[in-house]
């Protein structure tokens, strides 16, 4: 199964981040709107092994139509490391409504509901998101295909990969 790695960085603004970004030629793919629906079930299995379980609709920044794309994701339990890495599994489903209540009949209820604002960009082998996520504040996810890779971004973003 696939494994994601990443990180999550806090940040009080995104000006300077996004000067390097365009200065270092990052290939920017878009703003969107992310509404993340999280289930476990009462007894919170998932949390306390470890593991996630969302349903998030994705929308465009500006769309007004309904969401182009609704993705179902597992994330296992978080492996030892620096960096965040856990496997993940994601299945596009054909909308929330449905998804919902199948996820209630296999005794999944929802825990949490977030939305985030997120602009995404390319930079070499990794995407950046710089994300705005309402009472939480501003974090910078690099996400890539290894801790070697995602540390030269942070470094040439000016991040510490601690923090």
């Amino acid at each position: 199964m696939p494994i994601e790695t990443e990180c999550k960085i806090p940040v009080d603004d995104f000006a300077a981040i996004e000067a390097r970004l365009q200065g270092l030629g990052a290939e920017p793919h878009g703003e969107f709107v992310q509404d993340d629906v999280f289930f476990d079930t009462q007894d919170h299995r998932l949390l306390q092994a470890d593991q996630g379980l969302r349903l998030r609709s994705l929308w465009r920044h500006g769309g007004t139509e309904g969401a182009h794309e609704y993705v179902l994701t597992y994330k296992g339990a978080r492996q030892p490391g620096q960096l965040k890495r856990r496997e993940e599994i994601e299945v596009v489903v054909a909308g929330l409504e449905a998804m919902v209540e199948m996820m209630a009949r296999l005794g999944f209820a929802v825990m949490l509901q977030l939305q985030k604002r997120r602009r995404h960009y390319r930079l070499q082998d990794c995407w950046v998101e710089l994300d705005t996520v309402p009472l939480l504040g501003r974090f910078v996810e690099i996400e890539g295909p290894g801790q070697e890779e995602i540390g030269r971004v942070a470094g040439e973003l000016g991040l510490d990969l601690s923090r």
